[in-house]
């Protein structure tokens, strides 16, 4: 490929976490100081800021098909929010269920979940259709590095910085929450 545009100084701090929307026309970035904002992806225009964290932002991702961003701190804080376009965002959900940083997340629509990975070792499933969270796996032995779901399969994959790789059966699985 080839370099289309470069967007410069639209952040007064350093860039964490980057993610697109879903109809990839906004930048969602977080920053050091814990900020989460959309900007224009053609401009880079300041189009929404989002609550805060207290902490640098580790990670960011967007529910394909709706208005929802998720992002997580290294303080373990995981918040969903809503893109209400030219009305103030929305907290809808806030979750303190790490107890140290959150290293990654992945999102599920056809299972309606939220999966959070971290460094204190485990994982963490939030249902998305009540907000609430819904189970935790901590018998990792090293820091979570990556997850993904295969929702038609209901499975979890969670891969670790020990070089381990689990799969995690999930609801509606009749063997949910094993490996």
């Amino acid at each position: 490929g080839s370099l289309f545009r470069v967007l410069r100084d639209i952040t007064q701090h350093e860039i964490t976490a980057i993610c697109m929307s879903d109809n990839c026309r906004k930048l969602y970035i977080g920053d050091t100081l814990g900020k989460v904002a959309a900007h224009n992806l053609n401009s880079g225009m300041l189009l929404t800021v989002f609550q805060a964290h207290a902490t640098d932002i580790s990670c960011l991702a967007v529910w394909p098909g709706t208005n929802k961003l998720f992002s997580a701190s290294w303080d373990g804080v995981v918040k969903i929010q809503s893109d209400e376009r030219h009305r103030r965002p929305q907290l809808k959900a806030e979750f303190q269920k790490h107890r140290d940083g959150v290293t990654c997340l992945a999102c599920s629509p056809e299972l309606m979940l939220l999966a959070t990975g971290g460094a204190d070792m485990q994982v963490c499933l939030y249902d998305l259709k009540t907000l609430k969270f819904e189970h935790s796996f901590s018998r990792m032995q090293h820091v979570i590095s990556g997850l993904d779901f295969l929702g038609t399969r209901c499975l979890l994959v969670v891969a670790d910085q020990g070089g381990y790789i689990s799969l995690w059966r999930l609801r509606p699985h009749p063997d949910k929450w094993t490996r």
